[in-house]
């Protein structure tokens, strides 16, 4: 999860060449099910900041994702 979400933030950065980018993802991941976890509140969040963004617009998507 934690490749995929910088991969994701990379691609975006190349394509659409921003200032900055900020890739939150949210998943369940198969290790955590397989151990025997089956709560649906068992999820993993990660995230890769690309460039730069002012902290106060970070501070407000973390919080868009709570």
């Amino acid at each position: 999860q934690e490749r995929l979400t910088g991969q994701i933030a990379d691609e975006i950065m190349a394509y659409l060449q921003p200032k900055g980018v900020l890739v939150m993802a949210r998943a369940t991941q198969l290790c955590t099910c397989m151990r025997g976890s089956h709560k649906k509140e068992m999820t993993t969040l990660t995230e890769a900041l690309r460039g730069e963004l002012p902290l106060e617009r970070i501070g407000n998507l973390r919080n868009m994702t709570s």
